[in-house]
């Protein structure tokens, strides 16, 4: 008969040879995620700071931006404005699983629609230098045009 000892040894084992993040249940992937959270919200800010901008709380106020509800470009968006009005949209897409590793078609992509709606698209020199998921999820920002956009040192260091 096994006891509730031998099934908890039984799923450790399982999770580390397989290396899985534990459970929710030990709040150890919780702690982790909310940790990602907040290391996420804290570099969001960093950018805005750099650039002058504030993170809006309120993403209806960045509706301008035509292409901010496609969510191939705009995974994990994140909304700033300056003197209460939007000013750009970052998002954050994974390339997908037939995409070259260097997300170069979503980046041809971005730039062209971009350019078809009039509004200028960024990407830094290291473009997986999201704040989402990086080295894995592209950092793509779109503003109107004539907008400077400042990167982090992190997003200046080519991959």
């Amino acid at each position: 008969m096994t006891t509730p000892n031998d099934n908890k040894n039984l799923i450790a084992a399982i999770r580390t040879s397989m290396r899985l993040p534990h459970s929710y249940e030990d709040g150890m992937l919780a702690a982790r995620l909310e940790n990602d959270r907040a290391a996420s919200a804290a570099a969001a800010q960093a950018f805005a700071d750099i650039n002058r901008w504030k993170v809006s709380r309120y993403p209806e106020r960045c509706m301008t931006f035509p292409l901010h509800a496609d969510r191939e470009l705009f995974d994990h968006a994140i909304y700033f404005i300056a003197n209460r009005r939007a000013v750009a949209v970052v998002g954050q897409p994974y390339p997908k699983s037939g995409d070259d590793k260097t997300g170069a078609r979503i980046i041809a992509d971005f730039h062209a629609r971009a350019a078809r709606m009039n509004l200028a698209a960024h990407v830094p020199p290291n473009p997986f230098a999201s704040f989402h998921y990086p080295g894995f999820a592209l950092f793509l920002v779109l503003t109107f045009p004539g907008v400077d956009v400042r990167w982090l040192p992190e997003q200046l260091v080519a991959p």
